[in-house]
């Protein structure tokens, strides 16, 4: 029994320390964000390989490098920033040449803190000289063809100093540079290195209050305006279309718009980046206060690297990851961080796929990391390219491979549902583009979905319909030939409900009998607005999913009736204020039965809307829209008739006081958030109180 006792707590202690090793050599989490933009942890796709330290490449090694450039034979293409000069490596382990100046005429040259690097298929090299403001061109022996200083056309603001730091050269020559404090957008140059124009601008929108100040007469309110200066771009890229890539660095955290982080510009300079997922491709989506400043942070993207069948990512310098996205959009990995173990970096300065690996250039720690793809990632990888390539049966396979890893990203659950759609198991894509929440995939599928329902079952819905026309006729002879009998009228609860539908359709004699005749009460009146709260209830839970964002897992019955209750209670309290003092003839009793039999249209009008929205497809819904917004001006138009009614108010002082009450109602629910906040604070009082001589 000892044996065994002795046995078993070696193998817990032999796999606790096998656990430790693993998680060492993965000093970061891969995660993806859900669409309430919370983290969802996911398994590794990219892992670190190895480092590349610059003390292995040559004596020198690195000092602050800031670019490199894999091209498509394998070279490694590196801007050592700190020791002048360009590193060209033959793969990952020896330094093939070192390229430190050229030969100018007579002169030889050398370059100055050069910050970026670009080579095209026939080997040109093109590097930012920042030190020098100029652009210099290599051929592929390294001899010069050209330099490129600061541009002269009259069109080129020159603002700032001409200082190139990234740049990406198109199959026409036309380079694309990105210059420090170019806040007009990336510098767009001929072949000849003439400034062209100023391309994908990025602009920001002023505020209202800026706006209002600025065009008032006042030179002190426009001092004091804060410039609305268009960002910075921090880095390009370029694809095999052309298509230039653009980041931007640093980002207002307290106010911004995510499509400013990164761009896809077509040759106008337009931006055509697809932004279908579940988030928005900004790096990370969740932002950190800084204490020291107070002041919300961003990530800051410093680079950008594209691969084959539009899949890019992004190297977020201040938290030291790498952000990979699909062509549409949505996020499909994340790894890296900052510190100083494996896998780690010290400053990120630049980034590149190397044979399916990913390099992060670190300027902090001169080195290079490598990261090799999991099994994960490299499920995800193949799925995309195969998916691309219209082999569909293999990205099905790659993408049901995947989701045996795991049970919440959304990228792998529109893989699925995207390859069961183009094998047309509509219902299958259904599933998993609900689960993924994309509304747009689940529409598309479920029109199909629809169509073969309608097909298969086409017999028995004619025959239903045609039950129902007869057994309509049957009722209206039979009908003819025995009519209704006149009822005596009472006025029960029933009759009172149902006297609903006539108001709505006679809301003057309606309303008047409400008042004159009786014909509603409170507790009719009551029954209306617990109608209205399932009513809300309803359309939360049960309304379409291509339309109907909420959780519907989670509900607080509380806050539905708030939804409704709430608005009730403080508009008849508002209006009975302000009648009262405009002599009008209402109740706070008759504005409340007027307000709930005038909500009337809205209960009915949601349910033909609930149906619609479960048998609509997303482009459909115009109708589902169109019903919803009769619904509330007919009860708007039914509210106005009937606090007219009850008043005795023209229509003009009806419409007024209206107005005012809804004015009112605001007061009234501020008055109320401060009496909260006032106890809130009493209690804080008296819990610190008490506190304080407990400790005594």
């Amino acid at each position: 029994m000892k044996r065994k006792l002795a046995s078993l707590m070696l193998a817990m202690v032999l796999l606790l320390t096998m656990t430790t090793v693993v998680s060492a050599a993965d000093p970061y989490d891969n995660y993806v964000y859900d669409s309430e933009e919370n983290p969802q942890q996911e398994p590794q796709a990219y892992i670190p390989e190895r480092v590349v330290a610059g003390a292995d490449l040559d004596e020198l090694g690195l000092s602050n490098p800031k670019d490199l450039f894999v091209t498509k034979d394998g070279k490694i293409y590196i801007a050592d920033t700190g020791n002048n000069r360009i590193l060209v490596l033959d793969g990952l382990n020896s330094v093939e040449r070192v390229i430190s100046g050229f030969q100018n005429g007579d002169t030889k040259e050398t370059f100055n803190a050069p910050q970026g690097v670009f080579v095209t298929d026939e080997h040109t090299l093109y590097v930012a000289d920042t030190g020098n403001h100029r652009i210099v061109r290599l051929d592929a022996k390294d001899k010069l063809v050209a330099t490129y200083g600061t541009p002269t056309s009259s069109l080129y603001s020159g603002k700032y100093a001409y200082d190139p730091v990234k740049l990406v050269v198109d199959k026409a020559e036309r380079m694309y540079v990105v210059s420090l404090n170019s806040s007009e957008g990336i510098i767009e140059l001929n072949p000849d290195g003439e400034f062209m124009a100023y391309f994908g601008a990025i602009t920001t929108m002023p505020s209202l209050g800026q706006i209002l100040r600025r065009m008032l007469p006042f030179d002190f309110l426009k001092d004091t305006t804060a410039l609305n200066i268009p960002t910075e771009y921090s880095s390009v890229c370029i694809d095999d279309l052309d298509m230039v890539y653009g980041t931007v660095g640093i980002i207002d955290g307290e106010k911004f718009d995510p499509s400013h982080f990164i761009h896809r510009l077509n040759p106008s300079g337009i931006d055509i980046l697809k932004r279908n997922g579940i988030n928005p491709p900004m790096g990370d989506v969740q932002l950190q206060r800084d204490e020291e400043t107070d002041t919300m942070l961003t990530s800051f993207l410093c680079d950008v690297a594209v691969r084959d069948h539009g899949i890019y990512s992004v190297l977020d310098q201040r938290l030291g990851r790498v952000f990979t996205y699909s062509s549409d959009g949505e996020l499909m990995y994340i790894f890296g961080g900052k510190g100083d173990s494996l896998g780690q970096v010290g400053i990120p300065a630049a980034l590149d796929v190397y044979n399916g690996k990913y390099l992060v250039l670190d300027s902090h720690l001169n080195q290079i990391v490598v990261y090799k793809p999991t099994l994960y990632g490299d499920c995800i990888n193949d799925a995309i390219e195969s998916y691309f390539s219209k082999d569909y049966e293999t990205s099905s396979a790659k993408w049901n491979e995947a989701l045996s890893y795991t049970s919440k990203s959304s990228l792998v659950y529109n893989g699925v549902a995207d390859t069961a759609y183009k094998a047309l198991d509509y219902k299958r894509a259904m599933y998993y583009y609900k689960l993924a929440q994309n509304r747009e995939g689940y529409s598309k599928a479920f029109k199909y979905a629809r169509q073969e329902l309608l097909t298969e079952n086409f017999s028995l819905i004619v025959i239903v319909l045609a039950v129902l026309v007869a057994a309509y006729i049957a009722y209206r002879i039979y009908r003819k030939f025995h009519p209704k009998k006149e009822r005596e009228e009472r006025n029960t609860l029933w009759e009172q409900l149902r006297y609903s539908t006539y108001v709505i359709f006679h809301p003057f004699k309606g309303f008047w009998d409400l008042k004159h005749a009786k014909k509603g009460s409170m507790l009719s009146a009551w029954i209306l607005a617990l109608a209205m709260i399932v009513v809300f209830i309803l359309r939360r839970q049960l309304t379409g999913f291509v339309i109907n964002t909420n959780d519907v897992s989670e509900m607080n019955i509380l806050v539905q009736f708030s939804y409704v209750l709430l608005p009730l209670f403080l508009w008849c309290a508002a209006n009975w204020a302000i009648t009262t003092l405009m002599e009008g003839e209402g109740t706070i009793k008759e504005i409340f039965i007027t307000t709930c039999y005038a909500l009337t249209p809205v209960i009915l009008m949601n349910i033909p809307m609930l149906i619609l929205s479960n048998v609509l497809a997303l482009d459909e819904m115009s109708v589902y829209t169109l019903l919803g917004t009769v619904s509330i001006i007919w009860a708007v138009c039914l509210l106005i008739v009937g606090i007219q009614t009850i008043h005795q108010f023209s229509m003009g002082k009806t419409i007024a006081t209206m107005l005012i009450a809804v004015l009112g109602m605001a007061v009234l629910a501020a008055i109320g958030l401060l009496f909260i906040s006032l106890i809130q604070q009493m209690v804080n009082f008296v819990e610190i109180s008490i506190f304080e001589i407990s400790m005594r």
